[in-house]
């Protein structure tokens, strides 16, 4: 922690706050830029996260990295917006139609969320977002897989029996149609 203190010093942040979460690649900690704005930080021991995924800095619905430095050979600090679990508050319409043009905006960037949406959902901004870029692989997406994964995550949330129920035995294939049974069945 002192090396990656004093590097994110050295990059105009305070020294680590706290830690706001852990996964399987490590844990997430909280920090201050120059403005006193929160961000998040994640240490990985190679920079080809930030490589892949720089692409998705214009992505409305995908926590991406602001910014990666080294902070020694093979050890590289990602920082990004802060975010906060989704509240009900939002109504699962809106948290699926979300969820789906986050899953639209890493395929059109080659990529999928591969640990899926446990835990990996964020309001950043006041926007919903698909969060954990180090789960996010280069491959081809199967779309009935990722609605499917996203489905699962929101159903334990939220009461989308009406959807559950329209969907059955469907191949989820094409965005647009299942957008708008969401759109009809949903309030």
């Amino acid at each position: 922690k002192i090396l990656v203190n004093r590097k994110l010093i050295e990059n105009g942040y305070s020294e680590i706050q706290g830690t706001l979460g852990s996964g399987g690649e490590g844990e997430v900690y909280l920090v201050k830029n120059a403005s006193q704005q929160e961000r998040a930080i994640k240490c990985f021991n190679s920079n080809i996260h930030f490589t892949r995924l720089i692409r998705l800095q214009k992505c409305k619905h995908v926590v991406a990295p602001i910014e990666c430095f080294e902070a020694d050979k093979n050890l590289y600090i990602y920082v990004m917006k802060k975010g906060d679990p989704p509240t009900k508050s939002i109504s699962a319409r809106k948290m699926i139609l979300v969820l789906l043009a986050g899953i639209m905006e890493l395929k059109e960037n080659g990529l999928v969320q591969y640990d899926g949406f446990k835990n990996n959902v964020l309001v950043v901004g006041g926007n919903v977002a698909i969060s954990d870029f180090s789960s996010f692989k280069e491959q081809p997406v199967i779309l009935n897989k990722e609605i499917n994964k996203m489905l699962e995550y929101v159903r334990s949330k939220w009461n989308i029996s009406k959807l559950t129920k329209a969907l059955k035995g469907q191949t989820l294939d094409n965005s647009e149609s299942f957008k708008n049974l969401v759109e009809t069945l949903l309030p």
